[in-house]
């Protein structure tokens, strides 16, 4: 059950970190948004943290955000025909997933030692 929080919180912390993004860009910070952003990345966060994949944590962490942020891309770049915002897209998926890749494993390194203390 801590992994899950931790994950949860890890993303939630990118979520506001996002939303900031928003407001330091111009754009509009609109309920919706506040809401979509902070459920999206709280759930990125849970699964860079709760997922078991034998690669390093950047790594896991960038794949999977990029991953999950494929459906928005598809939305704003290819739908709407926003072509202006693929690159700030892929920027803020990797930064954000590299982000918590590496926090993530730091957190299991530390509490794997912790672990190995106690025992």
């Amino acid at each position: 059950m801590k992994t899950h929080m931790i994950g949860l919180g890890l993303g939630l912390t990118i979520g506001i970190i996002d939303c900031g993004l928003f407001t330091a860009s111009g754009m509009p910070l609109t309920t919706p948004v506040i809401i979509s952003a902070l459920v999206f990345w709280t759930t990125v966060g849970w699964v860079i943290h709760s997922v078991t994949i034998p690669l390093p944590s950047m790594v896991k962490g960038l794949g999977i955000s990029l991953f999950l942020n494929t459906p928005w891309i598809i939305e704003f770049v290819f739908v709407q025909e926003l072509s202006d915002m693929l690159v700030p897209m892929l920027s803020v998926a990797a930064i954000f997933g590299l982000l918590l890749g590496f926090t993530s494993g730091i957190i299991k390194k530390k509490t794997a030692k912790g672990a190995t203390a106690l025992n």
